[in-house]
């Protein structure tokens, strides 16, 4: 076995919300947690500090099954929440429940693999009925 000894500087979360504001950009930006995006309840406690005000946080949900709370702490401390990515979200109460309490989607792929009805909870109010603001 061979070894290679490298090192390399990368920029961190708040370093790329620095230059985003440095480049006059006042546009709302999507901050993930940790664990591919999906440790929702790690998120206030490690959260960057954006001097525009628009931060909002970008959550994958693959059976999270660690309850509300800390997605609803994150609504309460006045940060929007958009889900990323997803196979559904059963665990949590389901799409209703987001949509709820004003979390947000983006689909960039429409692959069923969980099993889940995907297109039938998706095919309904108030996901496929809303409009943007």
């Amino acid at each position: 076995m061979h070894s290679v000894s490298m090192s390399w500087q990368v920029a961190g979360m708040q370093d790329m919300i620095n230059t985003i504001r440095a480049e006059g950009a006042s546009n709302v930006v999507l901050s993930a947690p940790i664990g591919w995006a999906g440790e929702i309840e790690t998120w206030l406690a490690t959260k960057p500090t954006d001097s525009a005000g628009q931060l909002a946080v970008a959550w994958h949900v693959y059976g999270y099954e660690k309850g509300q709370a800390a997605p609803l702490a994150v609504l309460a401390a006045g940060y929007p929440i958009a889900i990323t990515e997803t196979y559904g979200l059963g665990a949590i109460g389901g799409y209703g429940w987001a949509a709820s309490h004003g979390i947000g989607y983006t689909w960039w792929g429409w692959n069923d693999w969980s099993g889940e009805p995907l297109s039938a909870e998706l095919n309904q109010a108030p996901w496929f009925a809303s409009t943007a603001p």
